[in-house]
């Protein structure tokens, strides 16, 4: 089935909070969070989707099948003038349905909608080393390595490296 791809909306709050504690409870999880760390209320997380469905540098968009939400990415841009060209991006795919393009269908609709904005000139991510499938369809949408960041992360009982990527649009 495929998923439909649209802007998160605040009455989705209870099922994103789901879908990332799920995430960040997975063995090996490549989310920057441990379990238990991700604590945003219902309210705050409803306040949140409610700012980025208001914000014209910043998008969270989901990807959902029959009511459930899979997966999400979002692009955070910032509120000052000197940075607000750019856009921090963050992607998660619940674990059952990796491996059916459902990145693809976020990151197509992401870089879609910053082309269509006329204001993002930039997107940047980070992600783990070890993190060789997301690399991959990064690299397949252009985004380059610009760094590697040495024991960025400390998941798992050990320090991980990560990547900082980027597309120029």
């Amino acid at each position: 089935m495929k998923p439909i791809i649209r802007k998160a909306q605040p009455q989705d709050a209870v099922k994103i909070i789901k879908l990332i504690n799920e995430i960040i409870s997975e063995p090996d999880s490549n989310l920057e969070m441990s379990p238990g760390e991700f604590l945003h209320s219902l309210d705050q997380e409803q306040k949140i989707l409610e700012d980025f469905s208001n914000s014209e540098n910043s998008i969270f968009l989901i990807a959902e099948v029959e009511g459930e939400i899979i997966g999400s990415i979002i692009c955070h841009g910032s509120s000052r003038k000197a940075s607000r060209h750019s856009v921090e991006i963050s992607m998660s795919v619940a674990s059952n349905w990796r491996g059916k393009h459902i990145g693809t269908e976020l990151m197509q609709a992401a870089i879609e909608w910053a082309r269509n904005t006329n204001i993002i000139k930039r997107m940047d991510l980070i992600v783990f080393e070890r993190n060789s499938t997301a690399i991959q369809l990064y690299e397949k949408f252009g985004f380059e390595k610009e760094g590697l960041l040495r024991k960025s992360i400390y998941r798992d009982g050990k320090y991980l490296n990560a990547y900082l990527m980027a597309l120029l649009i």
